[in-house]
């Protein structure tokens, strides 16, 4: 049998002394876990980096190795951009100012890749550094953000 409190009105003032119960120990463990979790989310979201990349087939032959971007995607890539390839960092030396034809300088495969089909317009990027000859999965990264930025982004255009 469980013994409960008898909430009564005190009737004299000596009980207004009591002991009045208003919270219990698993009440203060939900407020330290609630405020330790609170404390996380704001340092990982200081912390934090977020990246926003474009995809790319990356076609190396000899010494050189050659990014393939869609048109659309290329507007965002400038020389000195990120290029990640296979767990390793390399940059981009120079972008072209015209597009090709996605037929013309790539297969079926690299064209997978970057979601191009035959008749779509892509844009030439050099890389910077060397790979072995073949074709790779590139992701160019064309910014980077704290995820605290988003609170505090103006939409307004």
């Amino acid at each position: 049998m469980s013994q409960k409190r008898d909430k009564k009105i005190p009737e004299s003032a000596e009980e207004l002394n009591d002991y009045i119960h208003i919270t219990t120990p698993s009440v203060w463990l939900i407020l330290l876990a609630v405020s330790i979790f609170v404390a996380g989310l704001v340092i990982w979201s200081l912390t934090a980096d977020l990246a926003t990349a474009v995809p790319a087939a990356a076609v190396s032959k000899a010494s050189d190795v050659h990014l393939y971007v869609s048109a659309d995607n290329a507007a965002a890539i400038n020389a000195g951009n990120p290029v990640i390839i296979q767990d390793s960092t390399y940059s981009v030396q120079s972008v072209s100012d015209s597009a090709v034809t996605a037929s013309v300088v790539l297969n079926e495969y690299e064209r997978s890749l970057i979601a191009a089909k035959a008749n779509d317009p892509v844009i030439e990027c050099i890389m910077e550094g060397t790979l072995a000859e073949g074709d790779y999965n590139a992701m160019i990264v064309v910014a980077r953000e704290h995820p605290i930025s988003f609170l505090f982004r103006s939409n307004k255009r």
